[in-house]
């Protein structure tokens, strides 16, 4: 189709934004200096290097400019939300987590221990401790050369949604239930668990790509921008990070999806599938939106083309569904039905997008797993041990 023509037009353009941007967004400690307001507006500055010609913010001697402009308009706009704790002047919550701060704990505590365990209970039981434990919690910190060449650790700085309920972006939250879901399913299906590696590999994946996010906010203005900029990072690892967690995944499958039966309206495993196809569904739904913005003039003034173009862009509901799924399942896990529901915009009878048939929509095949799998060994295999669910 037209549409497809314009989509590969730019995504020439895109790709080679995405690999100036994962130079730049890559973790700090592998990187050279740059200006931290630059990269948000996609601009690349010929100085920096060694960091000599960039000056560093004076209370936490981390943050780099190269002019007292940028300076001054990322403090307003970022900076200013993370200066404290970079500085250690302040201490995140999460490094203080116990059950009298936590309102994840709190909730656990009202329902008992007992009871979140069994799989007709919707609630979640608290993952922070399991999932930023011993090497995990490294891997949500920062090692970042500072002006002088000295490495330092970041303490985290973002704040934690599960407890302040503040979530920095949508992916932020999307992998937060990832992690909670996770437990959850250890927890009320302990046996496949106990001799089994597997599980701390997805967990410490999960917080992983959580920690990405979590990075990109040092630099980005918006939630959007954030998870954006998180793609990049993400699309540039598929290969190390991805590929691991979906074959993971794809070896627990067969003996999960066997627990379905006794799981009632919750499906755990299938509602973890889901939620994890949904996540990288919003990475592609990212990559794809933020290439449109550098569409020309020339191609925009193909009348037939920008029609095509506008009915894909503002006809796609993918970000309002988005965001009622993560407000649906925010404390507790609702029927996986009424995920499908929502997903289909609350029409789980329809008709068939390919033959017109009459039908009730029960499952879904996550074919956005297969999405960022794209590289120099990447393994598209990976999918199909979880054709549909």
């Amino acid at each position: 189709s037209l549409l497809q023509e314009i989509l590969l037009k730019f995504s020439f353009y895109s790709f080679y934004q995405s690999l100036v941007m994962a130079e730049c967004l890559k973790k700090p400690g592998s990187r050279k200096l740059f200006c931290w307001n630059c990269p948000t507006y996609g601009w690349s500055e010929e100085e920096g290097g060694d960091g000599s010609s960039l000056s560093a913010c004076s209370q936490c001697r981390l943050a780099l400019y190269c002019s007292r402009e940028c300076q001054k308009e990322h403090w307003e706009k970022v900076h200013k939300k993370h200066c404290k704790y970079l500085a250690g002047k302040k201490i995140n919550p999460i490094s203080k987590h116990s059950g009298a701060n936590c309102p994840k704990c709190k909730i656990e505590e009202e329902v008992t221990s007992e009871a979140i365990i069994q799989v007709d209970n919707p609630v979640y039981p608290c993952h922070i401790e399991y999932s930023y434990k011993g090497a995990n919690k490294e891997i949500m910190q920062e090692v970042i050369n500072d002006k002088y060449g000295d490495k330092r650790q970041v303490p985290i700085f973002v704040s934690v949604g599960e407890i302040t309920g503040k979530f920095i972006s949508k992916q932020d939250k999307t992998l937060s239930i990832l992690q909670q879901i996770f437990l959850k399913i250890s927890a009320v299906h302990p046996e496949p668990f106990k001799t089994n590696s597997l599980s701390g590999q997805i967990l410490s994946c999960l917080t992983h790509l959580r920690g990405i996010v979590w990075s990109q906010s040092l630099t980005s203005n918006s939630e959007e921008e954030i998870d954006s900029n998180a793609e990049i990072v993400i699309f540039h690892l598929g290969k190390n990070l991805l590929n691991g967690l979906l074959a993971s995944v794809v070896k627990y499958h067969p003996t999960m999806i066997r627990f379905e039966e006794q799981d009632g309206v919750y499906k755990w495993w299938s509602t973890f599938i889901f939620f994890l196809n949904l996540f990288f569904q919003a990475n592609y739904f990212n990559r794809v939106l933020y290439g449109l913005q550098f569409l020309d003039s020339e191609t925009l003034e193909k009348s037939e083309g920008q029609l095509e173009l506008n009915d894909f862009v503002l006809n796609n509901n993918f970000l309002m569904t988005w965001e009622r799924l993560l407000a649906a399942v925010t404390d507790k896990m609702i029927p996986f039905e009424d995920l499908l529901r929502i997903y289909c915009e609350g029409q789980l009878n329809r008709k068939c997008d390919h033959c017109s048939t009459k039908i009730k929509v029960v499952t879904f095949t996550p074919g956005f797993l297969a999405t960022d799998m794209i590289g120099e060994g990447a393994d598209f295999s990976l999918t199909m041990g979880i054709a549909s669910v």
